[in-house]
């Protein structure tokens, strides 16, 4: 049996589910003071300009 290890996520998106809704449909800024990115920030503006969701 092998177990994978935890590891730390490059980019984390930290605020109620609303407010991380909100900026994955881009009608919330991820500067917002509602929402805290933790680690690469230019990472998740990377990934929001190319995924679109509905």
């Amino acid at each position: 049996m092998h177990l994978r290890a935890h590891e730390k996520a490059t980019v984390a998106l930290r605020g109620t589910l609303t407010d991380l809704m909100l900026v994955l449909n881009r009608r919330l800024d991820p500067t917002s003071s509602r929402v805290e990115v933790l680690g690469d920030a230019a990472l998740l503006d990377f990934w929001l300009d190319r995924s679109s969701f509905g």
